[in-house]
């Protein structure tokens, strides 16, 4: 899923309903609607709906479009990230999926910095795949 210059508390529980409220532009709203007004849930509701029929091989995260220059950011993306830890990733740790994730701390929406952690993540993608 995606919603294009969304801000990281837009996929924060706490923080969705003022975000939609009060700090989404006008122009979002719709895409907003979309997931009936909480990305977060939307996002772990299409993942168990995915795990009915298959199995989840990866789950990759980018956002850092809008405020990355926050110096809450990474925080924010690390809550965002322990949320689905508990929502979606402890079941697939469960079935045995090893989790993993790649980071580039300290720095913006640059193209050398996502091909450098792109290239750190790739490896662990097709761990075990024959």
């Amino acid at each position: 899923m995606a919603i294009g210059g969304i801000d990281i508390k837009g996929f924060l529980p706490d923080s969705i309903p003022d975000y939609v409220a009060k700090k989404a532009p006008g122009w979002m709203k719709g895409m907003l609607a979309a997931y009936d007004n909480n990305p977060y849930e939307r996002l772990v509701w299409l993942a168990k709906k995915a795990q009915k029929d298959g199995v989840i091989k990866g789950i990759l995260m980018h956002q850092g479009e809008t405020n990355t220059g926050d110096p809450k950011w990474a925080g924010m993306v690390k809550q965002v990230y322990e949320n689905l830890c508990g929502d979606i990733v402890n079941g697939l740790q469960q079935m045995g999926i090893k989790v993993e994730g790649s980071e580039s701390a300290g720095t913006g929406h640059e193209f050398l910095t996502w091909r450098r952690g792109l290239r750190e993540f790739i490896p662990h993608l097709f761990k075990g795949v024959k």
